[in-house]
């Protein structure tokens, strides 16, 4: 029932790899998941050892099939509705029919976000999109993952407006952050962390420290919890699931 959205202002910030492991947290914590993977690199599956000829939504878009006849079960235990294999014409082709078919894509979730116990995780494109405008108004949380580097400090003060961030008025407390990949050895990282606890309060879900079982993890295609879940990175990513949980959950 829930749509838990994981963003991100551009690539490379582990977002995707984010939102497969705390769907699977989720999971552990009692939730039905279903991931869907609403990004073009169709990378989600990488975290599930999947096929990538799996069809997908950029294979249905002219199509009326349900995407529950997607869905795969990953080796995990959660669902999954893959993008598709999809070249850059493809994939721009999906984004002109989201933005000239309004309404589509909450179509499409509406059987999931009907049913109960059933939470929805969906990994964005990252940056402003035709999918970010369509989806946002439907999440029950929206998280942006960042680095604590120096180009995630702008963001942190005033997240500026835009279509994968968050609008602000009274959505705004379905709206969080989590910093990733942060080493604290590095002066820089030290600093990040402490402005973003005065700045960001009860918006910061969580820090995930730098841990290599994540890099082991990615090379085996499985999550850090199922490849290593005593890891530094799998504690991290749990309790970021534990307070996903507390914010999603019925009262």
């Amino acid at each position: 029932m829930p749509l838990v959205c994981f963003s991100s202002p551009k690539g490379g910030v582990g977002r995707t790899t984010l939102a497969a492991t705390a769907g699977v947290a989720l999971h552990r914590l009692g939730w039905r998941v279903i991931a869907i993977d609403l990004d073009p690199q169709n990378a989600l599956r990488l975290n599930f050892d999947l096929p990538d000829e799996l069809r997908g939504i950029a294979d249905e878009i002219d199509g009326e099939r349900d995407w529950s006849d997607l869905a795969v079960e990953t080796p995990a235990g959660i669902f999954l509705v893959p993008f598709g294999t999809a070249s850059t014409s493809e994939a721009l082709r999906v984004d002109a029919h989201v933005a000239q078919t309004p309404g589509w894509l909450a179509q499409r979730l509406e059987p999931f976000l009907q049913e109960r116990d059933l939470l929805v995780v969906a990994d964005m494109p990252a940056g402003p999109s035709p999918v970010n405008v369509e989806i946002d108004p439907l999440a029950d949380l929206r998280l942006m993952v960042l680095l604590a580097d120096a180009m995630s400090l702008p963001l942190l003060p005033k997240p500026p407006q835009g279509d994968a961030l968050p609008a602000g008025g009274d959505r705004a407390r379905e709206f969080g952050y989590v910093l990733n990949q942060v080493d604290p050895r590095r002066q820089l990282c030290r600093d990040v962390m402490a402005l973003s606890r005065d700045v960001l309060g009860e918006a910061l879900y969580g820090v995930i420290h730098q841990d290599e079982a994540v890099a082991e993890a990615a090379a085996c295609q499985l999550t850090v919890l199922d490849y290593a879940p005593d890891s530094g990175a799998s504690q991290d990513i749990l309790a970021i699931a534990r307070r996903v949980n507390r914010s999603v959950a019925p009262a």
